[in-house]
């Protein structure tokens, strides 16, 4: 009778333990999966702000263009005027 209530105890500490890993392990899997999430949102980010980047490179270069043939021309016009 006893070595059954031991067996009886040792039966359900072991099934606390699996229940106890088996949530663990759901809760690692919910953490990755939520990295994974975050990193997703993160690479997305850097995308984007990869790409506004390259739009205000863009248009700094178009106005420093605009700039250079602006002065071209207000050369061209002092010279006219000489």
């Amino acid at each position: 009778l006893e070595a059954q209530e031991h067996t009886q105890t040792a039966l359900a500490i072991a099934e606390r333990h699996a229940n106890e890993r088996d949530d663990a392990l759901r809760t690692a899997a919910e953490l990755r999966a939520a990295l994974e999430r975050v990193r997703g949102k993160e690479e997305a980010e850097r995308r984007a702000l990869a790409a506004r980047a390259e739009t205000a490179e863009a248009a700094a270069a178009a106005q420093q263009q605009a700039a250079r043939a602006l002065k071209l021309e207000m050369s061209a016009a002092k010279e006219r005027e000489q």
